[in-house]
């Protein structure tokens, strides 16, 4: 991502289900500009800004957000999204195709997806 496709440094990211934060945390690592952290779970964005605050980090940006109302909280597009998406299994069917969808339409550059085959 960073090296191979110069989609990190200096960039916008958008880490979608950021969870405690780890992508997000590694995107800023490698040089990334800004980092917008968004999830639905207040116990993960709990646990996101301890991290945050354990590497000194002050360019990333947390929100609690449902991923079908991200966009009113994204001030236009970003650069690059990436993020761990919840797998579409059991009682969230095709929930992470929603992220992949929303992500697309985000990002200017890429969307890198750690995705479950």
């Amino acid at each position: 991502m960073a090296s191979s496709f110069d989609d990190i440094e200096d960039r916008s990211i958008l880490d979608l289900g950021c969870g405690c934060g780890m992508l997000s945390i590694g995107c800023v690592m490698l040089g990334a500009g800004n980092v917008l952290g968004v999830d639905i779970d207040s116990a993960a964005l709990d646990t996101c800004q301890q991290n945050i605050e354990a590497f000194d980090i002050d360019n990333i940006d947390l929100v609690n957000a449902n991923v079908d109302s991200v966009d009113r909280v994204v001030d236009g597009k970003v650069d690059v999204v990436v993020m761990n998406p919840p797998f579409g299994t059991k009682h969230n069917k095709g929930l992470d195709m929603v992220f992949l969808e929303k992500g697309i339409k985000l990002a200017t550059r890429a969307v890198y997806s750690l995705h479950k085959t």
